[in-house]
């Protein structure tokens, strides 16, 4: 590992890889390390390269920032800014359906955040809460890896719960896809009425 971190939890771990809360000891930063290891076949590996290289096309206030990347014998990382709030799943057990207001200002973030993606060519595809961090009655999307450029027809990956035979079959993905995968989320998150006017007319009249 790269001796200027130093692991301090670990957030998840697999064959595949693992994930952990790390101090930079330059800076004394708390950062988050995705580590992939080389055995874990092309798949994930094609997964974290693309994670690597939307974070550092993106430039969003909604987003994680790619802070570094490095690699050793067995595995590659990379290093992400650390965003110290809650999960949105366990947001909404807690507090979601306590203030109108806030849930109607995330929702916008959340909208604004995929925005940022389309606007660097890609689709985020993996919409889902356990992809957003709230923090500071803010929203913050993190786990890229299942983008793909737009026009692609194939989805390299995605969550189960969003294996949709939108998402499955052979033609090109535009950003209507991810339309229809914010929506379908929204209206499950947010008791009042989703559209797409809430997504911005520049974008939404390309569809």
């Amino acid at each position: 590992m790269n001796e200027r971190y130093r692991r301090i939890q670990r957030i998840d771990s697999t064959q595949f890889g693992r994930i952990d809360i790390a101090e930079d000891q330059l800076s004394g930063q708390k950062c988050v390390i995705k580590t992939i290891y080389k055995s874990s076949g092309s798949i994930r590996i094609h997964q974290w390269r693309m994670e690597v290289r939307v974070l550092s096309e993106i430039h969003s206030k909604f987003t994680s920032k790619l802070l570094d990347v490095f690699e050793d014998d067995n595995s590659y990382s990379l290093v992400q800014t650390y965003i110290p709030g809650d999960n949105m799943n366990l947001w909404m057990q807690q507090s979601y359906r306590k203030r109108r207001k806030l849930r109607k200002k995330l929702m916008m973030e959340w909208m604004n955040a995929i925005q940022d993606v389309h606007k660097i060519g890609f689709l985020y595809i993996d919409i889902k809460p356990s992809n957003c961090i709230i923090l500071d009655q803010h929203l913050f999307l993190i786990d890229f890896n299942s983008c793909i450029e737009i026009g692609q027809s194939q989805v390299v990956s995605a969550s189960r719960e969003n294996i949709e035979s939108y998402l499955m079959d052979n033609r090109k993905k535009e950003i209507e896809t991810d339309l229809l995968g914010i929506t379908k989320m929204m209206k499950r998150l947010f008791p009042f009425h989703i559209s797409f006017r809430f997504y911005p007319f520049f974008i939404r009249k390309k569809l």
